[in-house]
């Protein structure tokens, strides 16, 4: 999954990936610690995470059937576990959002 944000860049900003990481719904540490921030130039940051489910946390989806025992799904009221193996439907998070929201709230704060 990937994210771009486009703005004028100071020289001093918070760190991105830590809103990120505070934002990331499913605390099991994988997807919240998997976040890369690089600033391509002076206008963009470029947000990336490479677990496979980053993206389905974020925009929500079908997620399939397995063949484990016990599948565990954060629906944003803490974790819970299904013993069906018919799959599940999850709801969006939105929390790239929620990150970058904050991150701005803080950036704007911190200029005044």
């Amino acid at each position: 999954m990937e994210a771009r944000l486009n703005l004028r860049l100071e020289p001093i900003l918070p760190d991105l990936g830590s809103y990120l990481a505070a934002a990331t719904p499913v605390d099991s540490g994988v997807l919240r610690d998997s976040w890369s921030v690089v600033q391509l130039d002076q206008d963009t940051l470029l947000a990336t995470n490479t677990q496979p489910y980053a993206a389905i946390q974020q925009f929500g989806g079908f997620v399939p059937p397995v063949s484990g025992k016990l599948m565990r799904a954060d629906f944003g009221n803490g974790p819970q576990f299904f013993t069906s193996r018919k799959g599940f439907t999850l709801p969006g998070q939105h929390y790239v959002e929620k990150a970058l929201e904050a991150w701005a709230k803080d950036i704007r704060w911190r200029r005044k």
